[in-house]
């Protein structure tokens, strides 16, 4: 009797049998998973969010002057500038690496990752224009930014009751369905930064009200018609005899350091640190302009005590802040 044996393979009916099994276990499998794919993106969604919402807190507080300096709705960084990526038609979001290239430096992931979520798909960025707030009659500038990741089904989603997943003019930030989103208002950098100019600005006016009060009390004629405030040959007897500040060029402010030793700060007792904005300039000083009451003045009205002298600092936006120093006897 001859035997026949197979030589390999399956027959087609193996196949699509094999088939049919790999297609049932195929999605019980997914059924399974997907939930948990599902988490697990939402997680990765979120830490990219949190990541990047921290970079731009510390590219705003590295960069706050040049961000509110521009009235326009994106962040002027050292770096570049970080535009808007808004969604398209479809709700789908646009950014890519190179449009967030400017925070690579400062978040804790490269520039290919920042701009993906954790489904891989790109993200939102909304910028708003240049906001303002009012503290103390001081004009706050400050800009709002919120990035949007489209979630599990990738667009931005519309939601009766909700609305549209967004960031609105005044930056309020709405989030609808499955989106994620951050926000970051710069109020809060901006405002810390003010009150920290304002806390300097107080300590050098203090610093220069006593000044002016040891040289009258040094003064052995102890005239209140004298300016001790500076010291100048014009006009002759209305100055500080015994001073070591001179006049500020009766014009524009000066800095308080930087120039020729002593410096204006030194004398005061004040370090170069004492007189640097929290932006890394120089705070100015006035003893002698058309703004202060000196013997210098043009105007008669302010020729006569008590005296002035202006403590001036720049802040975001061409804003100055200002405070005065008084005569103190």
């Amino acid at each position: 009797m001859k035997r026949y044996s197979r030589s390999g393979g399956f027959t087609l009916l193996e196949l699509g049998i094999a088939l049919a099994v790999l297609s049932v276990l195929g999605a019980v499998v997914f059924e399974q998973l997907g939930p948990l794919l599902r988490f697990r993106a939402q997680v990765q969604t979120q830490e990219r969010l949190a990541a990047l919402r921290q970079a731009i807190l510390l590219a705003y507080e590295a960069n706050q002057m040049l961000v509110d300096g521009e009235p326009g709705a994106q962040l002027t960084l050292a770096s570049g500038a970080l535009l808007p990526a808004l969604p398209d038609a479809s709700g789908r979001c646009t950014s890519s690496a190179a449009s967030v290239a400017p925070l690579a430096r400062y978040g804790s992931l490269g520039p290919g990752p920042l701009h993906t979520d954790g489904t891989g798909a790109p993200l939102c960025v909304f910028i708003n224009a240049r906001q303002a707030v009012s503290l103390g009659g001081v004009k706050v500038y400050f800009h709002s930014v919120a990035v949007v990741s489209g979630g599990w089904n990738g667009h931005l989603d519309t939601v009766q009751g909700c609305g549209t997943t967004g960031l609105s003019a005044s930056g309020e930030l709405t989030v609808c369905g499955d989106d994620e989103a951050v926000l970051f208002h710069g109020d809060s950098v901006a405002i810390g930064n003010v009150q920290r100019v304002a806390a300097q600005v107080d300590r050098i006016v203090a610093a220069y009200q006593l000044y002016f009060q040891v040289h009258y009390l040094a003064d052995p004629s102890r005239d209140i018609s004298v300016d001790y405030f500076a010291t100048s040959a014009q006009p002759d007897g209305r100055w500080d005899p015994g001073g070591e500040i001179g006049t500020t060029g009766c014009a524009e402010p000066i800095p308080l350091a930087g120039g020729a030793q002593p410096t204006p700060a030194q004398v005061l007792g004040l370090s170069e640190a004492d007189v640097t904005d929290p932006f890394g300039n120089l705070i100015r000083f006035d003893n002698c302009s058309a703004a202060v009451r000196s013997p210098a003045n043009s105007d008669g009205a302010m020729q006569r005590p008590p005296y002035t002298a202006s403590i001036q600092a720049q802040l975001p936006g061409g804003v100055v802040y200002q405070a005065t120093a008084f005569a103190t006897f």
